[in-house]
């Protein structure tokens, strides 16, 4: 592999907007397309160090096939609003990082840095799919809920950097929407819109422990979430496994 970067996507200005960024990285473009049949064939013929792949363009599937074929490549998943739902979903296919379009040459630099330290890319990887225990008051209510809706309380029990298992008093079905705050200690309120992954009984306690996957939240809160998701996991004991995420 060379340093170079495959960018692929079906927007040409959103492709521009790229290769622009990338000019001020020591990385250098090895070929663009807007198709995504041609994505293997031209890291066939390319060998790039990574593959910038808009979601936009195709399927978590491609990015399965790019790496049980490249399974030493880079794949770096790019997304707006409109395709960030399929954020989770890549990063369960091995995405190594995700990046939010359009793209600026300094927030580049800096995931290109941190992905081109293979130890440092492990690491992101495991911390993406860690859920770690904790016990966090929480709020909730359905995303098309009218205003007035009252939230309802729930209690955050494991939580991780693609998703959140809460404790409820009911069911959802797949798919569906919330909206929840929880209460981070020492940082306040963390607002974000989840969609439920799945649904499970808590007889014990008669409610439910509904698995959401992180669907949409401020840049600032999401970085607020990676500080406390770093501090849970120095907290667990050397030796002492943390939840694994979604399977």
């Amino acid at each position: 592999m060379n340093p170079s970067v495959l960018v692929a996507g079906p927007s040409p200005e959103r492709r521009a907007e790229f290769i622009e960024a990338l000019r001020d990285t020591p990385h250098r473009l090895a070929a663009e397309t807007g198709r995504a049949d041609l994505v293997l064939p031209l890291i066939d013929k390319h060998l790039p160090w990574c593959v910038a792949l808009d979601l936009a363009l195709a399927p978590s599937s491609l990015v399965q096939q790019i790496l049980q074929k490249h399974p030493g490549i880079t794949v770096l998943a790019l997304h707006d609003a409109a395709t960030a739902p399929g954020i989770p979903e890549a990063r369960r296919a091995g995405v190594s990082e995700v990046l939010a379009m359009p793209v600026d040459a300094p927030k580049l630099l800096r995931v290109i840095s941190s992905l081109s330290n293979p130890k440092g890319q492990s690491a992101s990887r495991k911390f993406l799919a860690m859920r770690h225990q904790t016990t966090l008051a929480a709020t909730y209510k359905a995303a098309n809920d009218g205003f007035l809706t009252r939230r309802r309380a729930a209690i955050a029990l494991e939580l991780g950097l693609t998703d959140v298992v809460l404790q409820t008093e009911e069911a959802f079905a797949a798919g569906r929407e919330l909206v929840a705050t929880f209460q981070i200690p020492a940082q306040g309120a963390l607002n974000a819109q989840l969609r439920v992954v799945r649904v499970e009984p808590a007889p014990v306690f008669g409610r439910f422990l509904i698995t959401l996957a992180w669907h949409d939240m401020k840049e600032y809160d999401r970085e607020r979430l990676k500080v406390f998701c770093r501090q849970l996991l120095a907290k667990v004991p050397s030796g002492v496994p943390v939840v694994a995420g979604m399977a």
